[in-house]
């Protein structure tokens, strides 16, 4: 062993005192760390409630100031970090030592992989991963490798991840074992995407395997799936198709990948196709079904008809739900479907589920309606049959149901074939409900005519000299204003519920 020198550095905590020396293999190392040996009170006096970061910091930059150090060695303006141990260290004739520092002298296109600021340090090392360098690669692998086994297990650097990605990069098997071996540790390891991005170099039948396990655990966040079907896309082997089929059914939501997965490997659409109809027909979680829809209508396959959609929606486990975690609107994949199907074909097919018993299928056919009026070719006249079914399910005890009539009946695309029963209706639901403002629109579209107003003034005077309540004339007194606006003012209505609610509170 060499003489070891006490050397003082600037650092992120202020100057602090490392001891270096070279080890049998002439290579530099730290032998000391600041305040190393001393009890963690000394830390915690000197430097706060951080003191576990500042300790953590100086043994993790005891690893690389070595390595950092070298890589400068003969540098003409090395970093202010380092000039201490260069000046030192200058004129050490260690031909390990010496090696490293020509190899970097000779590259300094390339040294900033070793600087210690950690901006310019990730910037080489995410460009060398790039691929942009690979003959430099090909030289720097043998002090590369063990350079990023250390900065990836110093965590206080910023540099894990780029070294995790890097070391993949290289190709090496020592390199890919430890990029497996970290996903195989416990739990769920916070940079996974960066070793599934450095196993993308590896692709055997070990790494997919081993990756298997490591997913059948439990250890692969919903985050990272994303990466793990970029390791996958293209991945040879007839285990692929198997793994990718296993994550789509677990996670439906990855379809558009998933389907990019088996294209990748040779698949073609009519291959793939049944592989997605078994998701969809099996899939258990509603909101998935869209997303499942979407992919198999992206094959240059037969699409899912809305035939099929609507049933599948019709599952009982769709329909056991409460009205508040009803979709507010008609998902993307079945919106396309409603456009693109044959207008007559729509309305046979909505009108059959709005026909339905179950609220949330009416539901569902009121926002396929809305899609279908909005259409070019649209005449604007609903089928009698679909109108008066709008005009029942007014009645109806679902808010989500009856407002999304009253929204298509506002609509200026629609155009009611009897419309006085329709503002009938419209006027039977207004006291009881809190959506005035499209009653109010609904009446000002279906009910644009003398005998719909004249209507509407004896409906509204008719049941202010009725109501025996004190709760049903608040309904009226705050329907009246929106009435007004449809109607103009009627101030004999307003004086008879003044009246009205006096005899009332008698």
């Amino acid at each position: 062993m060499d003489q070891t020198s006490r050397i003082t550095l600037p650092t992120r905590y202020g100057e602090a005192t490392y001891t270096f020396g070279l080890d049998d293999s002439g290579r530099l190392r730290v032998i000391t760390t600041p305040l190393q040996g001393m009890p963690d009170t000394v830390f915690q006096m000197t430097y706060g409630h951080d003191w576990p970061t500042v300790k953590a910091y100086f043994e993790d930059s005891g690893q690389l100031l070595p390595d950092w150090a070298t890589a400068y060695l003969d540098a003409l303006d090395p970093p202010g970090q380092l000039l201490p141990i260069c000046i030192h260290y200058k004129r050490e004739q260690s031909v390990e030592t010496r090696r490293i520092a020509s190899f970097w002298s000779g590259h300094e296109g390339y040294r900033d992989a070793m600087h210690p600021d950690m901006v310019r340090r990730n910037r080489m090392l995410s460009k060398l991963t790039g691929g942009e360098s690979r003959s430099f690669l090909t030289k720097a692998t043998s002090i590369l490798e063990p350079y990023l086994f250390r900065l990836a297990d110093a965590a206080t650097l910023g540099s894990v991840a780029e070294a995790y990605r890097l070391l993949g990069a290289l190709g090496t098997a020592a390199g890919r074992d430890r990029l497996l071996q970290e996903l195989e540790r416990g739990g769920r390891h916070p940079y996974a995407r960066h070793l599934l991005f450095g196993l993308e170099f590896h692709r055997d039948d070990e790494v997919l395997e081993r990756l298997t396990k490591v997913y059948h655990g439990g250890n692969i966040a919903d985050d990272d799936l994303p990466a793990v079907l970029r390791l996958l896309n293209g991945y040879p082997g007839s285990k692929t198709q198997a793994f990718a089929t296993e994550i789509l059914n677990d996670h439906p939501y990855l379809a558009s990948g998933i389907v990019d997965v088996m294209r990748s490997i040779g698949l073609e659409d009519k291959e793939i196709r049944p592989i997605f109809l078994a998701s969809f027909e099996s899939e258990k979680e509603y909101h998935h079904l869209d997303v499942l829809v979407r992919a198999l209508n992206d094959l240059s396959t037969p699409s899912l008809s809305l035939e099929a959609v609507n049933l599948r929606a019709a599952a009982p486990e769709f329909l056991d739900v409460p009205p508040v975690n009803w979709p507010q609107q008609l998902e993307p994949g079945w919106t396309a479907l409603v456009k693109d199907t044959p207008l007559d074909r729509v309305f046979d097919v909505v009108g059959s589920y709005l026909s339905r018993p179950e609220p949330r299928l009416q539901r569902n056919a009121l926002l396929q309606l809305k899609v279908a009026v909005q259409r070019p070719e649209n005449g604007g006249r609903l089928p009698p049959k679909i109108e008066q079914r709008l005009r029942e399910l007014l009645a109806s005890r679902y808010d989500k149901v009856y407002v999304e009539v009253l929204n298509l009946l506002g609509n200026r695309r629609v155009e009611c074939n009897a419309p006085l029963p329709m503002v009938r209706a419209i006027l039977q639901l207004s006291i009881g409900t809190r959506y005035r403002i499209v009653i109010l629109k609904a009446l000002r579209r279906v009910g644009d005519f003398p005998r719909a107003r004249e209507e509407t003034r004896q409906f509204i005077t008719e049941a202010v000299n009725t109501t025996d309540t004190t709760q049903r004339l608040e309904h009226l007194s705050a329907l009246l204003p929106y009435l007004e606006k449809y109607l103009g003012e009627v101030p004999e209505v307003r004086s008879q519920l003044e009246r009205r609610r006096a005899r009332v509170a008698e």
